[in-house]
């Protein structure tokens, strides 16, 4: 116990000190099924030698243990789904942090706008209930996006998705693009607890067709297999085997002749690791917390298919309360993609900066390599970026905020060429919407070069069902 309190001999008298001490050990004793455990903090004053001597009258009464556990409010999401994310269980002796641990895995499902937890006598003294009360938040959407740029003019996309399908706790996607030069279709299906254990499974099928450079166009069919396991509270990893083909072809006479290369039909086996850590505190509206990722893929090898190559790919991404209600929001990206066996990394696998995801204020692949003269961006083998956003609300009751960003970072091949750097800053509008979320960035590039704009403007909205 004395392990457990923060106040020490010889320290400053404080009485905050003391309520944390309190808190402390009321938590200490309700870990162990003594949920009605009294700490009452006792003082006696030493005015001569300027002392306070402190004892804490404790009485932990009895032991307790759930009785009954009920869920309400779920009108779409099944009992075994919700219960599943519990970490208490009838019979089980009461427990505090099981049961902030079991409202943290609810609210993170993003099944839910609200969950509340009350408790309340059972039958006995030795016995207490548990009522969770659920608020559903709209869990299936239909999203469009759109944006200009000198590549695709413009451009929409449209999705299907739950991420709570059949209530089940499924998650299904049917996404289409339909610009006028990209198009694409995906589906994709993922079941949280594969067979009833806690082990997500899933599939993907997908077809794109992407016709947005000048230089070159390319097509690439294929699907993947997905697991993944919770190793923690916080930590889960990810497993993903992909095969695919990809067809490069309308390759121009003046292209490079890297991109000469690339032309005709080759085929990428390739198996993914993905360790990610996630600890931020809400769903749709992260105030503090974070979450972080790093992919390890390795293609071809042992693997058979046609493209080798090792990529490593890891994000970042930080939430801080600050004051006025304000939340500052700090995310960092690398990437490096390295080919072996005499092979050139092709070129649909490499990392383009540049657009709404990585450094806004410049169109999409073009803070990275360019060939010349066709202005088509090349990608790069590595890609640093790093992104300060401060959120504020604008208006509260309807959920309407504002943002104001400053992106830097670049796509290069050579270590040797990482300077100068590319900068973006801007501003843009969160808002979500009765319709869904909407987003739209204005960015503005502070130092221009040659084919490149002053400022990019995008945006994407969808509803929710």
């Amino acid at each position: 116990l004395f392990k457990t309190i923060k106040s020490k001999r010889n320290d400053v008298f404080s009485n905050t000190a003391i309520r944390k001490d309190v808190s402390l050990l009321t938590e200490k004793f309700a870990n162990q099924g003594y949920a009605y455990a009294d700490i009452s903090p006792e003082t006696s004053v030493d005015s001569k030698n300027l002392l306070v001597h402190l004892t804490f009258e404790i009485d932990k009464k009895k032991q307790v243990s759930f009785e009954k556990i009920q869920v309400v409010g779920n009108t779409k999401t099944r009992d075994k789904v919700i219960r599943r994310e519990l970490r208490v269980e009838e019979g089980e002796l009461y427990s505090a942090s099981g049961l902030n641990k079991s409202r943290d895995r609810l609210k993170r499902t993003g099944y839910f706008k609200e969950v509340d937890l009350n408790t309340s006598r059972g039958n006995t003294d030795e016995k207490i209930n548990l009522d969770i009360k659920v608020e559903e938040a709209p869990t299936g959407a239909f999203t469009f996006g759109m944006g200009y740029s000198s590549l695709e003019k413009v451009v929409g996309s449209a999705s299907i998705s739950d991420r709570n399908l059949f209530g089940l706790g499924y998650h299904g996607l049917l996404r289409f693009n339909m610009g006028s030069e990209t198009k694409s279709f995906k589906l994709s299906f993922t079941d949280p607890y594969f067979l009833g254990y806690p082990l997500s499974a899933g599939v993907d099928l997908y077809n794109e067709k992407i016709e947005v450079f000048d230089s070159y166009s390319y097509k690439i069919k294929g699907g993947g297999l997905r697991f993944g396991k919770e190793l923690t509270e916080k930590l889960r990893i990810d497993m993903m085997y992909k095969l695919e083909t990809v067809d490069v072809y309308n390759v121009m006479p003046d292209a490079s002749i890297y991109i000469k290369e690339q032309r005709g039909k080759k085929t990428t086996s390739a198996i993914s690791f993905t360790p990610s850590i996630d600890t931020r505190d809400d769903f749709y509206n992260p105030t503090r917390g974070g979450r972080h990722s790093l992919l390890v893929q390795n293609a071809g090898g042992i693997l058979g298919g046609d493209n080798y190559f090792v990529k490593f790919y890891g994000e970042t991404s930080w939430f801080f309360p600050m004051p006025w209600n304000t939340v500052l929001n700090l995310r960092g990206k690398i990437g490096i993609i390295e080919p072996y066996s005499g092979r050139e990394v092709p070129i649909y696998e490499k990392f383009f900066a540049g657009g709404i995801d990585t450094i806004r204020g410049f169109e999409y692949g073009k803070a990275g390599p360019i060939d010349w003269p066709s202005g088509d961006p090349l990608g790069s083998e590595n890609m640093v970026v790093f992104n300060a956003e401060l959120i504020f609300p604008l208006a509260r009751e309807i959920g309407l905020k504002g943002a104001v960003f400053w992106d830097i970072g670049k796509g290069f091949d050579q270590f040797k060429n990482i300077t100068p750097l590319k900068t973006g800053v801007g501003f843009g509008i969160r808002w979500f919407s009765p319709f869904g979320p909407f987003r739209i960035d204005i960015g503005f590039n502070l130092n221009p070069k040659e084919g490149e704009k002053s400022n990019v403007v995008e945006f994407t909205a969808g509803s929710v069902f």
